[in-house]
């Protein structure tokens, strides 16, 4: 499990937390990690061989969670599960569920190319006809954007269960007081633990290398050990940085630069969580997406292509601008709390509907 995926389920949980006394919620995430909190599980191992196989750890992991919800899932009165892109082990288990909703990050079908190999066929053929089956047994959708609400519509049509937007929130923390060190040379940053073709981080370069500018540079930070390093003195990669560590890093950037080639997904729709890890520090953002969860006039999230130009105008217009004042703009929109509970609102009037 990765250091992002833990902050965001312990973000999870203390938002749970503030929800009010009549809601119960709990989160369960089964990994092949040691366990560091009491909502994490490991699977059961038939043979302790299965551990060092893939194919072993891979089936074991989702007996064990499946098996773990079918005997479970009547304690509560919804159930919210991540949907497993191509996944064929949860059709045997998910018919015998009643009250389970499917959460949805992404256009599943676009993640995989059925061209590449004849294994990737045969997941894209499993995600075509196990996906749709199990969506079309859910209570309801829960996705990120209105857009993936409305793809998964289509892939079940003529089955129409209600849908939620869920943007992706952070959680405040009432102690952090964001430092601002912007000084001297624009400095941007790009953060994602590797990129993808829809970051569109080769387009950030391309524009770099075009500019005879010398008053910026971008740091990317993450592992980006896949990009050719194009040797410009304006161009740092940095490597990782832990989750602890990362806002106090951010304090001498001047902008946050997010996805440039959404595109690329067959999307223009997101909610990505790097874009409010930024905000929630006291960074404007600069991307090309549209964002589910921020107003379109939003001042800190300037969407357009990435151009030298146009960042160092931006870099220089925010200066003017307290980090505390972007982060506390920000709030209403990002934070944890306020996303959960209108979820909890949502699937206490679908379960109140369905018992009428």
């Amino acid at each position: 499990m990765g250091s992002g995926v833990k902050q965001q389920l312990s973000h999870e949980m203390t938002a749970a937390n503030e929800l009010s006394s009549s809601c119960s919620w709990s989160i369960v995430f089964f990994t092949h990690d040691e366990p560091e909190t009491h909502y994490m599980k490991k699977p059961f191992y038939i043979f302790s061989w299965l551990k060092k196989s893939r194919l072993g750890a891979y089936l074991s992991l989702r007996l064990t969670a499946y098996n773990w919800l079918r005997q479970n899932a009547n304690k509560y009165d919804a159930v919210l599960i991540r949907y497993p892109l191509g996944d064929p082990i949860l059709p045997l288990f998910c018919w015998r569920i009643l009250n389970y909703f499917t959460v949805h990050h992404t256009k599943e079908t676009g993640e995989i190319d059925p061209s590449s190999s004849i294994l990737s066929r045969i997941h894209y053929l499993i995600e075509h006809l196990a996906g749709r089956f199990v969506i079309s047994r859910s209570r309801g959708l829960v996705s990120l954007t209105n857009d993936i609400n409305q793809y998964e519509l289509t892939r079940i049509a003529p089955k129409a269960p209600p849908t939620f937007v869920l943007a992706n929130g952070i959680q405040y923390s009432k102690d952090f007081k964001p430092h601002d060190k912007r000084t001297g040379t624009y400095k941007f940053v790009c953060i994602c633990s590797k990129p993808y073709p829809w970051h569109g981080v080769d387009l950030i370069l391309s524009e770099i290398l075009k500019s005879d500018r010398t008053d910026f540079e971008v740091h990317f930070i993450g592992d980006f050990s896949s990009i050719e390093d194009p040797c410009d003195p304006r161009v740092k990669f940095l490597g990782s940085i832990s989750p602890e560590h990362f806002e106090e890093r951010l304090s001498c950037y001047d902008l946050g630069l997010g996805s440039f080639a959404l595109n690329r997904n067959n999307m223009s729709e997101a909610c990505i969580l790097k874009t409010r890890e930024y905000l929630h520090a006291g960074l404007p953002v600069y991307a090309d997406y549209v964002d589910s969860g921020l107003p379109e006039d939003f001042e800190y999230f300037h969407r357009s292509h990435f151009k030298v130009d146009k960042a160092c105008e931006l870099a220089n217009h925010f200066r003017a601008v307290s980090r505390v004042d972007i982060r506390e703009s920000s709030r209403t929109h990002i934070e944890k709390s306020g996303r959960l509970r209108s979820l909890a609102l949502w699937l206490e009037s679908q379960v109140q509907e369905n018992t009428q």
